[in-house]
């Protein structure tokens, strides 16, 4: 029951403290942090498509070796 309250303590200070920390940032800072997120979201689009279509590619090769037509 102790360790319960002193987790739901320490919880609630690092929510707290980051939230302090979130407050003190310049508006150059958050421009920078979306900037970056935005890129690495960009990143994680592309690699999902790649794969995507090499999956799609692997399964059209599947059908045409199975139905004996070559592209």
């Amino acid at each position: 029951m102790v360790a319960d309250s002193n987790e739901d303590a320490a919880e609630r200070l690092r929510i707290s403290e980051k939230l302090i920390s979130e407050l003190n940032e310049t508006w150059e800072e958050k421009l920078q942090k979306a900037e970056q997120i935005r890129k690495e979201r960009s990143v994680a689009d592309y690699l999902v498509s790649c794969c995507t279509f090499e999956l799609f590619r692997l399964q059209l090769g599947k059908l045409t070796i199975n139905c004996g037509i070559n592209y």
